[in-house]
């Protein structure tokens, strides 16, 4: 019985390292993301055409909104989520400037929200 307990409180403690790791990994790519997902935006907007921007930035959103509440990051991931369900179906080169302007003001609000995150 003891064996057990002992094999079972390893591989807890290996789960809850890769889990860290994994917390640990997606912070160090929070910085990245943050200026992908910024310069795409803007690279959007200056060009409404760049419809392949849009979609990066969408792209981006969706993974982080994927992860963050799984790996314990519950803000971040609901305003992902929040914003990747703003932004589908969205067809950035069929949509008046209200749109695009919620949207500036949601992808601002979600890129300040992960710039406190990395302190």
């Amino acid at each position: 019985m003891n064996d057990q307990l002992l094999t079972q409180d390893m591989a807890t403690g290996q789960v809850v390292a890769a889990m860290d790791r994994i917390r640990a990994n997606f912070v160090d790519g929070l910085g990245d993301r943050m200026l992908r997902i910024e310069a795409d935006w803007l690279a959007f907007k200056a060009d409404r055409a760049s419809g392949a921007a849009f979609h990066a930035v969408v792209s981006d959103v969706h993974r982080i909104a994927g992860i963050a509440g799984s790996l314990g990051f519950k803000e971040i991931g609901e305003s992902a989520v929040a914003l990747d369900r703003r932004m589908q179906g969205v067809d950035p080169a069929h949509n008046p400037g209200a749109v695009i302007v919620d949207l500036d003001h949601r992808i601002e609000a979600f890129l300040d929200l992960l710039e406190d995150a990395l302190g």
